[in-house]
């Protein structure tokens, strides 16, 4: 149960890095 937690909470950070560097290269492509 507790790994399966730590799983979950580690998708959810891996998705949020993925977002902000997608943000990121955009940010730097288009300004």
């Amino acid at each position: 149960m507790f790994q399966h937690l730590m799983a979950l909470r580690m998708i959810r950070v891996h998705k949020a890095v993925k977002i902000a560097i997608n943000t990121a290269i955009y940010c730097l492509i288009y300004f």
